[in-house]
């Protein structure tokens, strides 16, 4: 995995659609992960998860160094 620092960061999420995108920023305050409730969301919800997981591990990434 790639680590994004705060300066790539703006630019990498760029390249990310909105829900990976509010994922990410999630995880980066600190909030529980939303839940998803409709069945017809599960494409997005699981783009929102991997934002989020991937915020969550290149931030113990970043502790590492």
């Amino acid at each position: 995995m790639k680590i994004i620092t705060k300066t790539e960061r703006d630019t990498y999420l760029r390249t990310k659609n909105r829900f990976y995108q509010c994922g990410w920023l999630d995880a980066e305050r600190n909030e529980p992960a939303q839940a998803s409730t409709r069945a017809r969301d599960q494409v997005w919800y699981e783009e929102y998860l991997a934002g989020y997981k991937e915020s969550l591990n290149n931030s113990y990434a970043m502790e590492g160094y």
